[in-house]
């Protein structure tokens, strides 16, 4: 590559990072966080979509008809709470021990069985569905790829800037250099995860379920992942300290008591085994 062709090639380069920090002004919803947000909605939805289907084509579904009335009724509920109707929730039910549960974008909400007996009620698994809603409403998918993306057009920058191509090694080097200092900036699991629980407490709360469970509810997965019987839960291993996390929600139970307030209350709802 010639220098010329280079230099076209740094400035396209340079232009996209300076666009994307123009085009990245939005907030979280609820929290009003900054996000740096260039991913699309319509390519995020496609990649949720794409592994949301890959993720059910490969599990076992539950036949258990109560069970999915039960998922479907506290699902639809929480989704409606949201004020995000033009998003296409589906609730599913999958044959898994591990206690977990994922949203992909557009509303594509996975729960593993296993974390049935932890919810108890309908109030503990609203506080499940409620913080992976969260997580989709706020498109955190879309904010780890928006600050992917930045990272490697700045890659590319250095790349250009050194004037030859890095070796592979030297570029994995480079990657996890940013990564390591973008950590530290941007704490993305613990900020996207307390971000998700305070939103899913006003969630479930307008949805008419007692706020306070959520925090019976982490209580007991806490309890759950440290039985020495029992490897570290997936569902916890990425996430805040366990005492930040039930501080946090301690905090902001008083706040969204007076969203819980204004309904119909549902209290803790029906027991789910």
């Amino acid at each position: 590559m010639n220098d010329s062709s280079q230099s076209i090639r740094a400035w396209r380069v340079f232009g996209a990072l300076a666009l994307a920090a123009l085009v990245s002004c939005q907030s979280a919803p609820i929290t009003h966080r900054p996000q740096l947000m260039i991913m699309d909605g319509g390519t995020e939805l496609a990649l949720g979509n794409e592994v949301y289907q890959d993720m059910i084509s490969q599990a076992i579904v539950v036949k258990d008809a109560r069970l999915n009335r039960l998922i479907m009724t506290v699902g639809r509920r929480v989704a409606a709470a949201t004020g995000r109707g033009d998003m296409g929730w589906e609730f599913t039910l999958v044959d898994k021990e591990a206690p977990n549960a994922y949203c992909l974008p557009g509303g594509k909400v996975v729960i593993n069985s296993g974390i049935l007996p932890i919810a108890q009620n309908e109030a503990g698994l609203a506080a499940v569905i409620a913080h992976e809603a969260g997580h989709a409403i706020a498109r955190h998918g879309a904010e780890r790829g928006s600050h992917a993306r930045v990272r490697d057009l700045g890659l590319e920058l250095v790349n250009m800037g050194l004037g030859h191509t890095l070796a592979e090694k030297t570029k994995m080097r480079l990657a996890w250099g940013v990564d390591f200092v973008m950590s530290l900036a941007f704490p993305f699991s613990r900020t996207h995860e307390l971000e998700a629980d305070e939103m899913g407490l006003v969630y479930m709360a307008r949805a008419g379920y007692d706020p306070r469970e959520a925090l019976e509810f982490w209580e007991r997965m806490v309890e759950y992942g440290y039985d020495e019987k029992k490897t570290l839960l997936e569902f916890l291993s990425t996430h805040p300290a366990d005492k930040t996390r039930l501080r946090k929600i301690r905090l902001l139970i008083p706040k969204v008591m007076k969203e819980y307030d204004k309904t119909d209350k549902l209290g803790m709802g029906g027991q789910i085994l």
